[in-house]
């Protein structure tokens, strides 16, 4: 008992800390986004300054503020060297402006990238709505402080100052009412994203602000009409982006649009298309395994289970792997609530598991024991690990599904996957990850070694995602 505590002591005192951080990995950042001239190395590079952003002094943010090519201006056209920023480069830094802004306790600077997005948003639809995305992204991630609650009539502002006003904004924009009357084309794929950005900017979880409920009410209500079987919103990707946030924005509990947001996911996961049977599923879960308000915050987990349930025992071989998953994820939730777990339904995964032939299957089944911690499925995954040899997609899936489960037993069979794997890139990255999850640091002399002996690109890539993942300060340099 004493000794878990003590390991997981030493693995805390392993991590890079932000002196490490602020000396050496992001002067070789800024080294690399002044010198470099290739787009993936200054789209990663971006991202990477975003997410360290809380570390950055004063400086640091204005070198970084300047390079940001978002909108395509002079300094950053002088930036890449060209008369124009790239489109990709554009939305990368657009989701890097996501990210300083996520970090940001600056409260203008924030408002300052949500104005830039919401022009972004209202501009003309671009060749690519690849940068129109990142806006939404920066939109999702950076609320800004609740105002007043808003006037029902009154029409969203052009700029948002408030968050109520950037939900509005979005509603305003997804609404099928108003594409005919709009002079600017709204790309459906763009407009995909605007459901999930809307939820999450809801904050349910958090506290509560004003109109929050009457905002909610109105997003539920165009979600759930957007997945119905005569809905206006005929794009196939509007409807899964509906679907996806719906399962954010129900509950279990027993209020009107609860019921309304259960009976569409229900409907939708049996008669729409396949990939929006498949988000309805998965939301459906999610829906299924949180609390609602009231006397009855549980009051839909029943059905919701037996209709998960009958999903997957008529699953055909497409949609099994998301039928697998769902169950995952449903307990998974349900577990983080205190609340008991059927067993039979661990009993349903394990079975099917060990009969499933199609390695997309297994992975899923593999994933789905793991978010359930189910400690009866170890056994199942370090037999599977072992006699699907040559199969290294399932394999890897089973030796990420043991970390999640937090089978120590299984440390050194994945350890041995990981040095058999070299010119492996894909079991090398799930087997590593594995045990990045069982926090397995001895791994990382390996893995460096491994990463100074190679130069195929795809194995270099796998063994740095994976030292990222294990997360050790002795891999830096």
């Amino acid at each position: 008992y004493l000794g878990n505590g003590q390991r997981n002591q030493m693995v805390a005192s392993r991590l890079p800390d932000p002196a490490l951080v602020t000396s050496q990995v992001l002067p070789a950042l800024l080294k690399a986004l002044d010198g470099e001239r290739q787009d993936g190395v200054l789209n990663g590079t971006m991202i990477s300054l975003a997410r360290i952003g809380q570390h950055q002094d004063a400086a640091h943010r204005a070198v970084i503020r300047e390079q940001i090519l978002f909108a395509d201006r002079q300094a950053g056209r002088k930036a890449v060297r060209d008369t124009k920023v790239d489109q990709r480069t554009r939305a990368y830094a657009g989701y890097a402006l996501a990210l300083i802004g996520q970090t940001t306790a600056d409260a203008d600077l924030r408002a300052a990238i949500v104005a830039e997005a919401a022009g972004i948003l209202d501009a003309p639809t671009f060749a690519s709505s690849d940068i129109k995305v990142a806006a939404s992204m920066a939109f999702a991630l950076i609320p800004l402080a609740p105002g007043p609650a808003l006037d029902a009539e009154a029409e969203a502002p052009t700029v948002p100052t408030t968050r109520q006003e950037q939900i509005a904004l979005l509603l305003e924009h997804f609404d099928q009412r108003n594409q005919r009357a709009n002079k600017r084309r709204r790309s459906d794929v763009v407009r995909s994203h605007f459901p999930r950005a809307m939820v999450r900017l809801l904050d349910l979880d958090g506290e509560p602000f004003a109109g929050q409920e009457q905002l909610r009410q109105a997003v539920g209500a165009h979600l759930v009409h957007a997945i119905s079987r005569f809905s206006p919103y005929d794009n196939d990707l509007m409807k899964q982006g509906a679907a996806m946030a719906l399962g954010q924005l129900g509950t279990a509990g027993n209020s009107d649009l609860d019921g309304e947001i259960v009976d569409a996911l229900v409907t939708a996961s049996k008669d729409g298309s396949q990939q929006v049977r498949r988000f309805a599923q998965i939301s459906l879960a999610q829906v299924g395994s949180r609390p609602g308000l009231g006397e009855e915050p549980w009051a839909q987990t029943a059905a919701v289970r037996t209709h998960l349930d009958k999903l997957h025992s008529r699953a055909k071989t497409t949609m099994r792997p998301w039928a697998a998953l769902s169950l995952g994820i449903f307990g998974h939730h349900l577990m983080e609530n205190d609340q008991v777990l059927s067993s039979d339904m661990g009993t349903t995964l394990r079975t099917a598991a060990m009969k499933e032939g199609n390695p997309e299957a297994i992975g899923a089944y593999a994933i789905a024991l793991g978010l359930r911690k189910d400690q009866e499925g170890v056994e199942v995954l370090m037999k599977m690990m072992d006699k699907l040899q040559g199969r290294d997609a399932a394999r890897g899936f089973c030796a990420v599904g043991l970390g999640m489960m937090q089978a120590t037993d299984a440390a050194d069979p994945i350890y041995e996957i990981v040095e058999e794997s070299r010119f492996r890139p894909d079991l090398l990255r799930q087997a590593s990850t594995g045990l990045a999850l069982l926090r397995q640091t001895r791994t990382v002399p390996m893995l460096v070694d491994m990463l100074s002996s190679t130069d195929a690109m795809a194995t270099q890539a796998a063994l740095c995602g994976a030292l990222g993942r294990i997360g050790d300060r002795h891999s830096v340099a």
